[in-house]
């Protein structure tokens, strides 16, 4: 046999037979010969020697088709377009494919819409050699997911947060970091901005994903704490917040017996009770609220209280009762003022002299006070109720 273009300088041997009478030598073109359309052929002995003259027709050699050698494949989904004949290294370009189902296929495999699973690739080439078949397992690998990112605030007071619930969207597999160490939310109880990356991670081939967030912690409103303030009725105005208890915010708003206030009370003139301080929060915080108790004390001299004391005095308790010894005369009426300085009973008699036993109801425990009052004088006793 020749070369591909008909030249017998290195000839290769293709068939050989011993005999001395006409007959039919068996030829095979070796594997592997190059792709020709110019081959030729002669017929050579060696006894005698004898090289006889080449055929006159050219002989067309052809490429066997070749499909490559199956392979199993994993790819993300979500990743894009991909032709399969790639990973068929060498193969014939010149056949055609069919998908898991059967059904013909494109051969762009498109991880988006495409499923995974046995494609099938078959030659379909010129000449009369036979076709050949392979095969492409594509795996389609699940993407990594973060979900989306997120802002979140918090407050410096609210309950452990469990990072994972704030996960929108995305796998539940990942793991929080914050300044590139791994982190379960425990420096989130401290006020400021704290940046978080969730990351997730992908099975290979797939790529890890992240989202990104943003906990904004907000410091809890601090209204101080609860506190009970006695005054003169005839002393100075003073600023409430300076009676509350702790280290309270500033800024806060004043809420009184009679509605909202400056701050500011006015002995003889502001209502005694209850004052109530609250500071706002910035959400999801919730307000702050502390308050004074004022009582306003008519603060009698001691000579005063001493013709008071002269006058009517406190036996005790007895159950529910107030016993009274009254050297006044006839009291027209009683009014008991609890801690707070409000009104809690008015009893209007008369009251004769002697022993007075009284029951005021609705009177919170505590020191308080008692005012008398006869047709020509009024005057004040303290006093200590218990609830029975």
């Amino acid at each position: 046999l020749s070369d591909a273009a008909g030249s017998f300088a290195a000839p290769t041997a293709i068939g050989t037979l011993s005999s001395t009478v006409s007959g039919s030598i068996s030829c095979t073109v070796p594997a592997l010969t190059p792709p020709g359309t110019a081959y030729r052929v002669r017929v050579v002995s060696d006894s005698p020697v004898t090289v006889g003259t080449a055929n006159t027709v050219d002989i067309s050699v052809s490429a066997a088709p070749f499909a490559g050698n199956d392979a199993v494949v994993s790819v993300c989904k979500n990743s894009g377009t991909y032709a399969l004949l790639a990973f068929l290294p060498n193969a014939s370009t010149c056949g055609s494919w069919t998908g898991p189902t059967g059904a013909p296929f494109g051969g762009d495999l498109n991880t988006s819409t495409d499923n995974g699973g046995l494609y099938t690739y078959t030659t379909n080439c010129p000449g009369g050699c036979p076709q050949d078949q392979a095969t492409v397992t594509i795996n389609l690998i699940n993407p990594a997911n973060a979900g989306s990112d997120a802002a979140v605030s918090l407050c410096s007071t609210g309950a452990p947060v469990s990072l994972i619930s704030y996960v929108l969207g995305g796998d539940l597999t990942g793991i929080f970091f914050e300044e590139g160490q791994p982190t379960n939310g425990s420096s989130l109880g401290t006020p400021g901005v704290h940046f978080l990356e969730y990351v997730v991670y992908g099975t290979s081939p797939c790529i890890n994903d992240t989202a990104q967030f943003v906990f904004t912690v907000h410091a809890a409103p601090d209204a101080g704490q609860n506190a009970t303030h006695t005054v003169c009725a005839n002393a100075s105005a003073f600023l409430l917040f300076n009676v509350l208890g702790g280290s309270p915010d500033a800024g806060g708003t004043w809420t009184g017996p009679a509605g909202p206030m400056s701050g500011t009370f006015i002995p003889g003139t502001s209502q005694p009770g209850l004052y109530t301080y609250t500071v706002n929060g910035i959400g999801p915080c919730a307000n702050a609220s502390a308050f004074v108790a004022v009582v306003v004390d008519p603060c009698l001299g001691v000579e005063d209280a001493d013709a008071s004391r002269a006058s009517l005095h406190w036996l005790g308790q007895d159950g529910n009762a107030h016993m009274f010894r009254n050297e006044l005369g006839i009291i027209t009426a009683l009014e008991f003022v609890d801690a707070s300085g409000r009104t809690a009973a008015v009893l209007n008699g008369p009251f004769a002299q002697g022993t007075v036993r009284v029951e005021p109801a609705s009177m919170a425990a505590g020191v308080c006070v008692v005012r008398w009052y006869t047709k020509d004088a009024q005057g004040t006793l303290r006093m200590i109720h218990q609830t029975r």
